[in-house]
């Protein structure tokens, strides 16, 4: 697994290091998100589109496809796993998402963790002391 000489995150399951020197003289490997933010731009992350064609990762019987979060459509990074989430039409509000259970990334668990809570409380399923970090894992289901 490789990882940032930056940040020192896992790269994401389609991303590979670039050299670059920053701003600051520093030379360093970096990863796309380190890159977009030294120089002031937003992140190119393309989502994978439903249905859209997947690169594949891995050498011989350990290939396989890249593990994608099934909300935002990004790659998931190489240390993260999955987390199972169900999302309710009051948590995700108008798009093109549809509610359901989804596999998603941990960023997007961190987005939408505090509107389940609030739903959940609202309903009356989980008590008012609950907060973000005691909700228990199997409350986003």
């Amino acid at each position: 697994m490789q990882t940032c000489g930056v940040c020192r995150q896992a790269l994401r399951e389609d991303d590979h290091l670039i050299t670059h020197q920053f701003a600051s003289g520093a030379i360093a490997q970096a990863c796309r998100d380190c890159l977009s933010e030294d120089r002031g731009t937003e992140p190119d992350w393309v989502p994978y589109p439903v249905g859209a064609w997947i690169p594949e990762v891995g050498e011989g019987l350990g290939r396989r496809k890249v593990r994608i979060c099934g909300i935002c459509r990004t790659a998931l990074r190489w240390d993260e796993d999955n987390h199972c989430m169900r999302v309710s039409p009051e948590d995700i509000g108008e798009g093109e998402l549809k509610p359901g259970c989804y596999m998603c990334c941990s960023g997007c668990v961190d987005f939408y963790k505090p509107k389940i809570l609030g739903r959940l409380i609202r309903d009356g399923i989980l008590k008012p002391e609950v907060t973000v970090r005691t909700m228990p894992r199997n409350a986003l289901l």
